[in-house]
């Protein structure tokens, strides 16, 4: 676990339970642009009504709230601490899953990558950027690269969480104190831990769940059954919670 955070310039022993967010993630500054401007960029989708930041609301949490081939969407915020991909951990390269989703029809993507960059290739100032950045200028595997870049920048805000944990003991009050405990005790870490607390494993098919930037997201569950917290609570762990144990539990997720 050392070598893993270390990965992400986070000088840690391996043995604390929770990790504060660093602030940001080693990233090309250049293609990182590149890459939040292709985030919005129409061309890359199979209809011009659709973008990445269309699914992948930045202000919601990374998600739409929405199911899609009955998937509900998972959240770019804090993918890159993920070793695996998808809602059942299928893939484990953060490239490999950026191309599929500018290509398979299924996820809202234009099919071809060569496609993708013959549209992009067309726009004169699209290209001067690409060379900018890149030696070889415009290519399919640069334009996965910008992308990939850009999601090392989507880190969740630090919250109140990360306030306590990195020394400001009033930043969490009584209730979200308790519940934090309670995520101990319940060793909900089992599950969902490192940085953004899940996302690094997968657990009876599905990937777990990152849990950081939770308290923005509206829709839970990967079929989207759930709109309320704390009923999702009454599903894990082993659903056999108090109802104050509940309400702290979740006051203390939202200050993730």
């Amino acid at each position: 676990r050392k070598a893993f955070l270390a990965r992400f310039g986070i000088d840690s022993d391996g043995r604390q339970e929770f990790i504060a967010l660093p602030p940001l993630l080693p990233h090309a500054m250049g293609p990182a642009k590149l890459g939040e401007d292709l985030f919005c960029d129409r061309r890359l989708a199979q209809s011009q009504r659709r973008t990445c930041a269309a699914c992948h609301r930045l202000n919601e949490g990374g998600v739409d709230g929405e199911l899609h081939g009955g998937v509900l969407t998972r959240t770019v915020m804090n993918a890159s601490f993920s070793p695996v991909f998808l809602h059942d951990g299928s893939v484990t390269n953060l490239s490999d899953v950026v191309a599929q989703m500018m290509t398979r029809r299924d996820r809202a993507g234009g099919g071809d990558l060569e496609k993708i960059v013959r549209k992009l290739g067309a726009d004169e100032k699209m290209l001067a950027r690409f060379k900018s950045c890149y030696e070889t200028g415009l290519t399919t595997t640069n334009l996965v690269d910008a992308l990939v870049q850009h999601n090392r920048t989507l880190l969740s805000p630090r919250s109140q969480f990360d306030r306590y944990w990195s020394g400001k003991s009033d930043a969490l009050d009584a209730a979200q104190k308790e519940g934090m405990e309670l995520f101990r005790r319940r060793n909900c870490l089992s599950c969902h831990d490192g940085p953004a607390l899940g996302g690094l494993r997968v657990s009876n098919g599905r990937k777990v769940p990152v849990l950081r930037g939770l308290g923005s997201r509206r829709v839970y569950l990967t079929d989207g059954s759930r709109t309320d917290l704390g009923a999702v609570l009454t599903l894990m762990p082993q659903g056999n919670l108090e109802g104050t144990e509940r309400a702290a539990l979740v006051s203390f997720l939202k200050s993730l």
